[in-house]
């Protein structure tokens, strides 16, 4: 009787995946009448079913759902099966009897000598040993996907063979198919004294200095892959990757949380993780949900599949609209880069729960109407690539790369006239030059008399009626604009000075481009001495958790060593880096200059960044080297206060 009830529910259970795209656990659950846990472990049975008859397979992917990856034919199979009453009945005790031996060859990973026999197997389950091997060949397909060996010993009998990585991943997953009440009941099974208690208050300590919320499955990853690293520190020797692969792995921020992490660990539980743990467990939370059960995170190309799907992500997202725009912007590399620099702490930060506020989105949304309007279209594009929900406030962001790309290939010019006329003759002039030219901004006049060119950093453009006496490309003297000639000419030298505005070189690499953030970028700050403002700005890294809580005490105690003004008005506060969490730059601009040390002050730079990593390294040195020509005159520093907005200046800074 008990059979055919399971022969039943396996029916129910298929007919639902054949009837059904993607389903869920408590779906079937629903449909079939029986728990949640005795539906994964029919599951498990079924595809090894399915496998077995080459009927295709059962697919289960976290956050996604669960669905029937077979062929038409494969399906027709499944149909006849079931109508022919064919299932074979897997009861939940043999389920549990598979995992049972799966974790007694887990325990003899590379050790020969702990190797157990189908007789062993046999008698202490009390099953014969035909089942045995039943379960051993279900087994050595599973293993074989993650390129482990079953290795058969006549001395010590069989035990498991293969690359340290490989046999990490396995043992992550084998304790993750648990139920999340039973996790830590398999994290004692295999590693008896761990302090589970210690491991999990340190991630949450972890995420609260980030400003996330790690969800259960997520938490449970994470605290399985820490374990299992501190119970096999001795063995990190033999975790292998490839110079390509930790050189992108350190680009991402999940890195630098995993980095966090050890260092925790080592503080509190004086357990020192080699930095090929640190690199294994930041590929754990990096490709957690990209990481398929065909791929081995030993493979020196999952970190690099992983990076080269998101760059062919964003090359899709820029071909998506610049269709939409009417306007080709595929081959902006500036554009390229910068969105790949942005996209990789995005998805760190919407998986992980983080909500990143934009005071700026209505300033964007009427500002850059037509270009928000197009990054729309990118909702169903995430959605479909990675399975997660963009929101406004993001795609606000992503609206500023585009408009700044389209800045550099339609660059405003500045535009003044120089000259001795009278009024109303230059108005004429003025007048006739911008229809001409099709200018969007107005020409600005000034009186020959007045004209200094240091005044002037700002401008694209010096037309003049009149020979000055300062030599500049940028200066064009008119001879008759009242002609068709005079105009051309004058067309032909503003083209070349667009052209070479077009092929400037932008003012931060792509590489810096993540230091910044409009959040953090703030105009008309009062304060009346500088801890106060070095407060401020401190306080909204904290609030993103870009730093600890504890920053702001070192930056002020590097003051109270140091002064960190260097002139022009401006200072570059700075603090320990083992306080940083994610590298990032402040700007505060106040409404009146304040004392700081040896001058007044009202620029102010607080810097958030790293030297731990080669990629830090590359991306500070860059920035310092640009920083020098951002501010290295008055005229330059009065073009960044005149901004007065944080987007301005957001979209002048990366563009």
């Amino acid at each position: 009787m008990k059979q055919r009830k399971d022969e039943y529910h396996n029916s129910k259970i298929l007919l639902y995946l054949l009837n059904n795209n993607i389903v869920t656990v408590n779906e079937l659950s629903e449909c079939v009448g029986l728990s949640d846990k005795t539906i994964r472990n029919r599951l498990n049975a079924l595809s090894v079913i399915l496998d077995e008859n080459e009927m295709g397979q059962i697919v289960k992917k976290p956050r996604v759902g669960i669905w029937l990856d077979s062929t038409d034919i494969q399906k027709q199979k499944i149909m006849a099966m079931i109508s022919d009453n064919g299932l074979v009945s897997i009861s939940d005790t043999e389920v549990d009897i598979t995992k049972e031996i799966k974790t007694e060859l887990l325990k003899t990973f590379k050790k020969d000598y702990l190797g157990v026999t189908a007789t062993a197997l046999s008698q202490k389950y009390f099953i014969s040993q035909t089942s045995v091997s039943r379960n051993i060949k279900r087994l050595y397909e599973s293993f074989t996907h993650r390129n482990i060996t079953i290795v058969t010993s006549q001395k010590n009998g069989m035990y498991l063979d293969g690359c340290e990585n490989d046999f990490r991943l396995v043992l992550k997953e084998h304790i993750c198919t648990r139920e999340n009440n039973q996790i830590e009941e398999g994290i004692l099974d295999f590693f008896g004294t761990v302090d589970i208690a210690m491991i999990k208050e340190i991630i949450v300590r972890t995420e609260n200095e980030w400003g996330i919320d790690v969800d259960e499955i997520s938490f449970n990853e994470i605290l399985v892959s820490i374990c299992i690293a501190i119970s096999r520190v001795k063995y990190s020797d033999s975790l292998k990757f490839s110079q390509d692969e930790t050189d992108v792995l350190e680009q991402y921020v999940q890195f630098q949380f995993t980095k966090s992490i050890c260092t925790k660990i080592e503080k509190y539980m004086h357990i020192a993780l080699s930095e090929k743990d640190l690199w294994h467990l930041s590929i754990q939370i990096l490709c957690a949900r990209f990481i398929e059960s065909n791929v081995s995170d030993n493979d020196p190309y999952t970190v690099l599949a992983y990076d080269n799907k998101l760059k062919k992500f964003v090359a899709e997202m820029i071909e998506v609209v610049s269709e939409i725009l009417e306007f080709d912007l595929t081959k902006d590399r500036v554009l390229y880069n910068g969105l790949i620099q942005h996209l990789r702490p995005l998805f760190f930060r919407v998986r992980y729960g983080v909500n990143q506020s934009n005071e700026m989105i209505e300033y964007i949304k009427n500002e850059y109407k037509h270009v928000f309007r197009a990054t729309w279209a990118l909702t169903g594009f995430f959605q479909e690539h990675y399975n997660i929900d963009i929101t406004e406030n993001e795609l606000g962001y992503i609206a500023i790369y585009f408009e700044a790309a389209l800045h550099r290939r339609q660059p405003d010019l500045k535009v003044v006239l120089v000259t001795k006329r009278n009024m109303s003759y230059t108005q004429l002039m003025s007048e006739k030059i911008s229809r001409s030219m099709n200018f969007e901004k107005r020409i600005e006049i000034i009186n020959y008399h007045d004209f200094n060119i240091d005044n002037l950093d700002d401008v694209d453009v010096i037309l003049t009626t009149d020979e000055l006496d300062t030599i500049s490309s940028r200066i064009i003297e008119m001879n008759n604009i009242f002609v068709d000639e005079g105009l051309r000419e004058i067309n032909t030298k503003i083209a070349e000075i667009k052209k070479m505005k077009m092929n400037r070189k932008t003012r931060f690499d792509t590489i810096c481009h993540q230091l910044f953030t409009p959040e953090l970028i703030f105009y008309d700050v009062e304060a009346k001495e500088k801890n106060e403002v070095i407060k401020m700005m401190a306080d909204a890294m904290v609030a993103k958790g870009y730093v600890t809580e504890n920053y702001y005490q070192t930056v002020v105690n590097h003051e109270r060593f140091t002064s960190t003004d260097i002139g022009n008005g401006v200072a570059i506060p700075h603090g320990l880096q083992d306080e940083i969490n994610e590298a990032k730059v402040a700007i505060a601009f106040l409404n009146k200059p304040i004392e700081w040390a040896a001058e007044k002050v009202d620029v102010v730079f607080l810097l958030a960044v790293k030297m731990d990593t080669n990629n830090e390294i590359t991306k500070t040195k860059a920035f310092y080297k640009q920083y020098i020509y951002l501010i290295e005159s008055d005229a330059k520093i009065n073009r960044l206060r005149s901004m007065g907005s944080s987007v301005e200046l957001y979209n002048y800074l990366i563009g």
